[in-house]
């Protein structure tokens, strides 16, 4: 009998719940011992084991509930850490974007992920006979031609129109730059929009950005929570964003870059996960 006054009270509680005792909140550890070794049912034997696996299960309970709290401080610190590994492997201007934003916002991983999603999704179209993924980005106000399509152009022979256009900088500061300009033919799903294309000729490695001049005269509609976008004039018919095809699928004429585009949704889930 000796073994139930070094038990712990919660387990005495539930010990006399499984003997069909009535137990109170208030009982002290020596009314809850009486209780228990005054009842009919009371066999030391029985109820010394019983009382051994009661007192094993809320161990092994207290020791899953350390470890969920022990992972979960852990998740807490690794969306602190995150944010460098993820800027060295984004392309150029996505880093700056989350360079952008407030300190505090920029650790936090679900702000991040939903401002990059939200502005940039992958649109398949056709830029002077070739198909290529571009990204759509609402956060621009022009369309944008990206170093490979210039050179593309340059290769084409196009002629290009001087113009002096006002870029604003990560310091939020503008400033005037010499740059180049066509209206050239994009061709999405069979309709063909005019679009003029702003070209930055010592510009490297940026990306071709589809802006809302683009999206507003093609009436494109993003529906970046589904994944999808429609004309604004036929919106039953959803076209999905562009996926990186697998190594059994024909692959189109798109560049490396713009997969780094694609897999930005996967780089943040995998980093989210898995950063030590």
């Amino acid at each position: 009998m000796t073994f139930l006054g070094l038990a712990r009270k919660k387990d005495l509680q539930v010990l006399a719940t499984e003997l069909g005792l009535p137990v109170s909140d208030n009982f002290k550890i020596i009314q809850l011992r009486d209780l228990i070794t005054c009842s009919e049912k009371y066999e030391e034997e029985f109820v010394k084991n019983l009382l051994s696996s009661i007192a094993d299960e809320r161990k092994m309970a207290e020791q899953a509930a350390e470890k969920d709290k022990e992972l979960a401080k852990k998740e807490k610190l690794l969306q602190t850490k995150w944010i460098p590994y993820l800027i060295s492997s984004l392309p150029t201007e996505i880093a700056q974007l989350i360079a952008r934003e407030d300190e505090e916002d920029s650790q936090d991983y679900p702000k991040v992920e939903e401002m990059l999603l939200k502005r940039y999704s992958l649109i398949v179209l056709k830029i002077c006979g070739v198909e290529s993924a571009v990204c759509a980005d609402i956060g621009a106000s022009h369309a944008i031609a990206g170093e490979k399509l210039f050179h593309m152009l340059q290769n084409k022979k196009v002629k290009f129109k001087p113009k002096t256009v006002s870029l604003t900088l990560d310091d939020g500061t503008q400033n005037n730059v010499a740059a180049l300009t066509i209206v050239g033919d994009l061709k999405v799903e069979g309709k063909v929009v005019p679009t003029e294309l702003i070209l930055l000729p010592e510009a490297k490695r940026n990306r071709t950005l589809l802006g809302t001049d683009f999206l507003q005269s093609a009436g494109i509609v993003l529906d970046v929570l589904n994944g999808k976008w429609h004309f604004c004039e036929n919106p039953q018919i959803q076209y999905p964003f562009y996926k990186v095809p697998s190594k059994n699928e024909n692959s189109k004429s798109i560049s490396d870059s713009e997969k780094e585009m694609q897999k930005l949704p996967v780089l943040l889930k995998f980093l989210k996960r898995h950063l030590l």
